[in-house]
């Protein structure tokens, strides 16, 4: 596993961009994510980030 992971790291960079979007008067915040980035997915929620979209995608090739 990298050494980086589950350091808090990522927790503190969205935990200031989520107080820099306050200050500047943002009323919500939103992101993207790859449904196979399960690990993603389960720190946003734990942030208090709700699903409001599903994107779908066919390849033509």
């Amino acid at each position: 596993m990298n050494p980086i992971r589950l350091q808090g790291y990522a927790t503190q960079v969205i935990e200031q961009a989520e107080s820099k979007a306050k200050y500047l008067g943002a009323i919500n915040i939103g992101l993207s994510v790859f449904s196979c980035n399960y690990g993603a997915q389960a720190l946003y929620q734990k942030l208090g980030y709700n699903v409001t979209n599903i994107n779908m995608i066919k390849s033509l090739r």
